[in-house]
């Protein structure tokens, strides 16, 4: 079994076991870490072509597909960086328990500073006006005549109808 050295660790069993999601996210993690391309970024024409083969190698020996992989690391690695961010802002008191074996990807991890930092040099209200869109006006035909559903005149009141349907009733008429 997997011995872990990560302080307070999440796990049913407070010894030196591992429950089976951390077992499965450490070998992930281990795997991850003996294929770089999955985490140096490279721009390559093959480079695709080697993360795919990378992920199938991963997946090959189990009964997980290569999304099912994808999906649980990048949630690690997320958990990894907000932790890392948490740090270098001095607000975190309890460690991710992974991080020690994830620290392989620190010089791989940027921090970008999120949007709601950047400052509003926008006024609001002139960009809602200025990317406000009047649909177009489509020929209507206004008709007092009768409704043809309904086959009772209808009220004084102008009544919008369809060109279309009305071009169709009086061929039918015809």
């Amino acid at each position: 079994m997997f011995h872990h050295d990560y302080n307070n660790s999440q796990s049913s069993n407070q010894h030196d076991e591992l429950n089976e999601e951390d077992s499965f996210d450490l070998k992930l993690i281990e795997s991850v870490k003996t294929h770089p391309v999955l985490y140096v970024k490279r721009k390559k024409k093959s480079y695709n072509l080697k993360i795919t083969q990378a992920w199938d190698s991963i997946s090959e020996s189990t009964n997980k597909t290569v999304e099912e992989y994808q999906m649980r690391f990048k949630r690690l690695r997320e958990y990894y960086s907000r932790e890392r961010q948490r740090q270098k802002q001095g607000t975190t008191e309890i460690k991710y328990k992974f991080s020690n074996q994830m620290n392989f990807l620190a010089p791989y991890t940027c921090s970008r500073k999120p949007l709601r930092n950047i400052t509003n040099s926008i006024n609001l209200n002139d960009n809602i006006r200025a990317t406000t869109i009047t649909p177009p006006v489509t020929a209507l035909k206004v008709n007092n005549n009768p409704d043809p559903l309904v086959g009772e005149k209808s009220s004084t009141e102008p009544r919008i109808t369809n060109p279309t349907s009305d071009l169709v009733q009086k061929k039918n008429a015809a």
